[in-house]
């Protein structure tokens, strides 16, 4: 590499531009000259490499890069850490999240076997496995400890402008934490001074220097602020170094964790982000799923009631085949099973498309009126002792309490508590539906709404979570219960939806009570 290069990447007020990926012959010069020296000189397979300047996240990326194109596979059994510091905390926090909008075209040359690039909605990011190998951290090379135990250091910061004290003082320590006979790369242009005694300088035009084998006093590592012990030990050579290792090992361990830590949570992100879609893909399913089978459940359960409707308007035997008669049963009886699991498959239907105008923001209520209560309340308990057969009652007071409300959404949530309390409740006990002024009187400011059963229960634990989507009471008593959990979800929802509020009172083996509330409207 020439000092023109460098020079190259150096514009303005000596600060670095993000242009590295498009400099063929820098990099060609890491790959082809640099790290394979430092490869020769290092024993075993941890290899520990410090990137000083590191304001894009360019500088930490290419080393990755190159020895992954060095290394191949057998990469994946190294130890490499690539510690990529800079002064600025802004600098490593925001090439840690780096995302090229276009794949790089220096990254593009060593592209052989697996990808090194992983591509996302806003671009190509470092493949995982090579990001792991980088740390981010912020560190200022004069009030902190260097990384110990490195082999080789490339350094992107302009020491050059700096005054010569602080020069020496970042030289020196960078010869201490540098393993003998490894390399410092100083990569910014102008000419620095290391001390001779500690570096071989085996290219001059580059700056590229050689760790000398001589050892470097404790005292020339200018340490402005040393705690009492190592000041007492400064005298000590031997302890002195071994303090300061463990000071060098306790950095590595923070930043290490604080790396590891930022890894975990940009990794939750991107897996919130893929549940958030596929969560919307599935609310997309579920309502053109449900839209496509009402349609036609819909003109099934019309011909089937019209077809009832002309039975009972015929005479008793119109219709009725001998086969039928044989076993006391009529059309009608075969019409209103048939209804049965229909209205079942309506009302499922109907509750997997409110749920996805629920997610999609779009579920409102339709045609709110004035309404009286009382009457509704009647009417639905009505239908629904025609359609089961079973004891349903109605208490209510005189007065006619005058609610604003969406008349149609009111009877779907009634409709599902009085199902629900027939469903857990034995087919001989009654059920029963009061509605009621709130606080009882003249100056009652709400209808209060109450669906009693004598049923199995529900225990404390199951009661916290009832209103929740998908959520059914499993128990060993109520046998197999049909539903998707999501009845009282959409209940909830819609009493919300007109400023109200509901719960539930309940113990096991004696039964259960939910209550709706829900604001008297101005006439009332």
């Amino acid at each position: 590499m020439t000092r023109g290069l460098a020079n190259k990447r150096w514009k303005g007020n000596r600060r670095m531009q993000p242009s590295l990926f498009d400099h063929a012959e820098w990099l060609d010069y890491l790959k082809d000259h640099l790290l394979p020296r430092v490869l020769a000189q290092v024993r075993g397979q941890v290899l520990r490499i410090w990137s000083v300047g590191c304001q894009t996240g360019d500088e930490a990326a290419v080393l990755a890069l190159a020895l992954h194109a060095l290394l191949g596979e057998q990469m994946a059994a190294w130890q490499i850490r690539i510690f990529a510091t800079d002064s600025n905390p802004v600098a490593p926090a925001r090439a840690r999240q780096r995302v090229y909008p276009e794949l790089p075209s220096g990254g593009r040359r060593w592209q052989d076997g697996p990808p090194l690039f992983e591509c996302n909605p806003r671009g190509y990011r470092l493949a995982k496995a090579l990001r792991n190998t980088i740390i981010f951290a912020p560190h200022d090379l004069l009030f902190q400890p260097p990384f110990p135990h490195l082999d080789l250091i490339v350094c992107h910061t302009p020491l050059a402008l700096w005054a010569l004290e602080k020069q020496t003082t970042v030289l020196n320590r960078f010869a201490y934490t540098l393993a003998a006979h490894q390399y410092l790369w100083l990569v910014a242009p102008d000419t620095v001074f290391p001390d001779p005694s500690y570096w071989l300088c085996l290219d001059a035009d580059s700056q590229l220097y050689r760790r000398t084998p001589r050892t470097i006093p404790f005292q020339s590592l200018q340490w402005r602020q040393m705690p009492t012990l190592l000041e007492s030990a400064a005298s000590l050579e031997p302890i002195a170094d071994l303090y300061t290792e463990e000071l060098q090992v306790s950095l590595e361990e923070r930043e290490v964790a604080y790396q590891e830590l930022e890894q975990r949570i940009g990794e939750l992100e991107q897996a919130y982000q893929e549940l958030a879609q596929l969560n919307r893909l599935k609310d997309d399913f579920l309502s053109m799923a449900s839209h496509e089978l009402r349609t036609p459940l819909t003109t099934l359960l019309g011909y089937a009631q019209l077809l009832r409707h002309v039975l009972a308007q015929s005479s008793p035997a119109a219709g009725t085949s001998p086969a039928l008669a044989a076993r006391g049963r009529s059309p009608i009886e075969l019409i209103d099973k048939m209804l049965a699991p229909g209205n079942l498959m309506a009302t499922l239907i109907r509750d997997l498309l409110d749920v996805s105008r629920l997610h999609a923001d779009v579920f409102a209520l339709t045609e709110r009126r004035a309404c009286n209560v009382v009457d509704l309340v009647s009417g639905v308990v009505e239908r629904q002792a025609a359609q089961t057969g079973r004891l349903i009652s109605v208490e209510s007071g005189p007065q006619a309490l005058m609610v604003d409300l969406d008349e149609g959404r009111i009877e779907q949530v009634l409709t599902n508590l009085i199902t629900n309390a027939l469903k857990f409740s034995a087919a001989e006990t009654r059920v029963t539906v009061s509605v009621q002024g709130d606080p009882p009187g003249k100056q009652a400011e709400s209808a209060l709404f109450a669906v009693c059963d004598h049923g199995c229960g529900i225990s404390q634990e199951h009661q916290e979570h009832l209103f929740e989507r998908f959520y059914r009471v499993r128990m060993q008593d109520n046998g197999a219960v049909e539903g998707l959990g999501l009845g009282l979800y959409i209940a909830a929802e819609i009493v919300k939806r007109h400023g109200g509020r509901i719960w539930v009172e309940s113990a096991r083996g004696v039964g259960s009570t939910f209550f709706v509330r829900l604001p008297l409207g101005k006439g009332a």
